[in-house]
């Protein structure tokens, strides 16, 4: 393949920044399962603020500044509530409303997001199996014994991770869409595998039903097989145990629903008794910050509408609902829907509003015509758009 002697340029260059912005987070976070140290979250927000700095001095409207003394409220006055943790849920809020203010400043780069998308294709995937592979040989156990690890272990945020870059391929024919499946099979985190199966299988029933109901019939016919020949080893109840309530014991999440849950009834149920019997007005309004981070409860609500009422309030709930929804607007047409469905699954069963993964959204901005968003961007910039996903980054026009 040639190489255009503007594989330098600045377009590109910008773009080989963000590829590696985006790695540098997905590696942390595969190795680093609990707290990262400070100076790799120092280096991230530092990115990050310098990011927003660097394209909204390029050009920033009347909306990104609404949503800019938004997030800087929300970041601030939950402090009134939690001064004994007043620097943690400071620095908590920081990184959590940067990740947004990210996304909507990247708009304004002045690059093909269609070259960017294609780079990733070629790059995550890599990134994601060298991580993957590392973070598996980090445990030092069998395959059999990762199999039952991660049932009473869930790894949330690597699961989202792989979930969010596998709708990179949904348009294409790509294995990796398969791989990142099979990924979060073996993770076995339920909020990620269904909507992101779901997905898939809509987006390709309609083109490709008979090779997935061949495939289909070869899968349950290989698994009859295997069970019958050594029922020990796998069997229909072992796969309905370990997916519906995940193998877990009964002192880890109850009896019933709330082991198939995985606890989350029981946590719910106290955040809404918290709510009732603690909040006041001003409460409602503007929440009473972490209760995790307070020690009034050990785990977030696993459900963002609970963890936003009561960390941010109802002003905090709409308004990180705005910022979302803004993001929405200015992701690629052919992409935003299907974020938006994984989005909704994974704010109600889980949580995903307070993930620095969402950084990853950014890929998705803006798509093949800018007509969708002639509201948002108002600059005489032109854009070119022609570019397909097999020649894009390597031409460097």
């Amino acid at each position: 393949m040639k190489i255009s002697k503007n594989i330098f340029s600045l377009e590109n260059s910008i773009i080989l920044a963000l590829i590696g912005y985006l790695a540098f987070r997905i590696f942390s976070d595969f190795i680093y399962l609990d707290e990262k140290p400070m100076y790799i979250q120092l280096l991230f927000t530092l990115t990050s603020i310098l990011l927003i700095a660097y394209n909204y001095a390029k050009l920033i409207n009347k909306t990104d500044i609404v949503i800019f003394i938004i997030a800087s409220l929300i970041a601030f006055y939950p402090l009134l509530f939690t001064q004994e943790v007043a620097e943690k849920q400071l620095l908590y809020n920081i990184r959590v409303l940067l990740t947004p203010l990210v996304i909507l400043s990247c708009y304004h780069l002045d690059i093909s997001f269609e070259k960017l998308r294609a780079l990733a294709q070629l790059t995550l995937p890599i990134i994601i199996i060298i991580s993957f592979t590392y973070l598996l040989a980090s445990f030092g156990l069998s395959f059999s014994e990762l199999y039952g690890l991660f049932d009473n272990n869930p790894l949330h945020t690597n699961s989202q991770i792989i979930a969010k870059i596998s709708l990179l391929f949904i348009h294409s024919k790509h294995f990796f869409l398969f791989l990142f499946l099979a990924f979060l099979i073996f993770l076995n985190v339920r909020s990620n595998i269904v909507p992101i199966l779901a997905i898939a299988l809509f987006k390709s029933l309609r083109r490709h039903f008979i090779y997935i109901a061949l495939g289909g019939l070869l899968l349950i016919s290989l698994f009859l097989i295997v069970s019958a020949v050594n029922p020990d080893t796998i069997s229909f109840d072992s796969i309905l145990e370990r997916f519906i309530s995940k193998n877990r014991a009964d002192n880890y999440a109850g009896e019933g629903l709330q082991k198939i849950s995985s606890g989350r009834t029981e946590i719910w149920a106290f955040y809404f008794n918290y709510i009732s019997e603690n909040f006041t007005l001003i409460n409602y309004i503007f929440g009473t910050g972490s209760l995790q981070m307070q020690g009034k409860y050990p785990l977030n609500a696993h459900n963002d509408f609970l963890n936003i009422i009561v960390d941010f309030g109802a002003f905090g709930l709409f308004s990180l609902g705005l910022i979302y929804y803004e993001i929405y607007r200015r992701l690629d047409y052919r992409y935003r829907n299907y974020i938006a469905i994984y989005f909704i699954f994974v704010f109600l069963v889980n949580g995903i509003m307070f993930h620095q993964s969402n950084i990853i959204f950014l890929l998705y901005l803006r798509g093949k015509s800018n007509k969708n968003y002639s509201s948002i961007r108002n600059t005489n910039n032109k854009f070119s758009h022609d570019i397909g996903y097999a020649n894009s980054f390597a031409k460097g026009q």
